[in-house]
């Protein structure tokens, strides 16, 4: 399998993560009273609008703005994490 057919490949499985991703997201019920499940939420929200956002400029060979979402895709990532204890 050749470089691209690879790329091809992943976008496809991405699709498709997304997809489930989306699924559960939806039965989340987030109460707006809950601060820290709110802000829990949006840096999930970013993480997924990123995601798909990266993997769309990847598809349309656009791979040096695909990149610049990286940073800020990661930034989220980072964000959640040190969420995470707050939440238990």
């Amino acid at each position: 399998m050749n470089i691209k057919d690879e790329i091809d490949q992943l976008l496809l499985d991405d699709i498709e993560l997304v997809k489930k991703i989306e699924k559960l997201m939806i039965k989340v019920d987030v109460m707006s009273n809950n601060k820290r499940d709110m802000l829990l939420a949006g840096f999930s929200r970013n993480v997924l609008s990123h995601f798909i956002s990266i993997n769309y400029l990847m598809e349309k060979k656009l791979y040096n703005s695909a990149f610049a979402l990286e940073r800020i895709f990661f930034e989220n990532i980072i964000k959640l994490k040190y969420m995470e204890p707050l939440a238990n």
